[in-house]
């Protein structure tokens, strides 16, 4: 399973090498953060425990996974019939295929002789902070996180970079220009750390074959 995860690790790290190269800056900080996150759940799986806090990351998106269907479900009450019938046999296969991943998760207990109900999967400031790297989380993650919600820094580094290289502002420190043109320099270094914290991951496990 772990070896899946790390895999699927890499795959997003070429995705995002993809966005690197097609000068798309903006896309590869957002592909950066998927590649981080999944080099931490890793990382931080590996740390200790390995077979508990697998059970536990398993576990921990069942229970999302059936909150969410709970809150689906509270919405149907505020629909029309013919779109609530709609909504009503999605949410079926939705639980269906919930119950099959929670049978899956419990057998993996079983079978890993596990009997201790799953701990709540720790936030991911929380996971930074265990495998020692609350630093990155600070500096590096939410820098990331700025960019997938879509906030103002874009609006920043098009309109008033260009307002101010238009003006040619010599009131402002030369400090500050670097500051505002320089998130794709940033996008690439942030990549470039995240692929290496991968790699460093996949080093963690003896490979029965090398990767792809």
């Amino acid at each position: 399973i772990v070896r899946a995860m790390i895999l699927r690790g890499f795959a997003h790290a070429d995705a995002g090498f993809v966005c690197l190269a097609t000068e798309s800056a903006a896309t590869a900080e957002v592909v950066s953060r998927v590649i981080l996150e999944s080099a931490l759940n890793v990382l931080y799986i590996l740390q200790q425990d390995r077979v508990g806090r697998l059970f536990d990351y398993l576990a921990g998106y069942v229970r999302q996974e059936r909150s969410e269907l709970t809150k689906w479900k509270a919405l149907l009450g505020g629909m029309m019939e013919q779109e609530a019938a709609v909504h009503r046999q999605e949410i079926e296969q939705k639980e269906t295929a919930i119950t099959q991943q929670e049978f899956i998760t419990q057998q993996f207990a079983h079978d890993a002789g596990i009997t201790r109900a799953p701990q709540p999967w720790p936030k991911i400031a929380d996971r930074f902070r265990a495998v020692g790297d609350e630093v990155d989380y600070r500096v590096l993650y939410a820098a990331m996180c700025s960019q997938t919600h879509n906030d103002a820094e874009d609006l920043f580094n098009t309109f008033v970079l260009g307002a101010l290289a238009h003006l040619r502002c010599t009131d402002c420190p030369a400090d500050s220009l670097a500051t505002l043109s320089s998130p794709a320099c940033l996008c690439t270094g942030r990549s470039n750390t995240y692929f290496y914290a991968l790699s460093t991951t996949a080093s963690r496990i003896k490979w029965t074959q090398s990767p792809p």
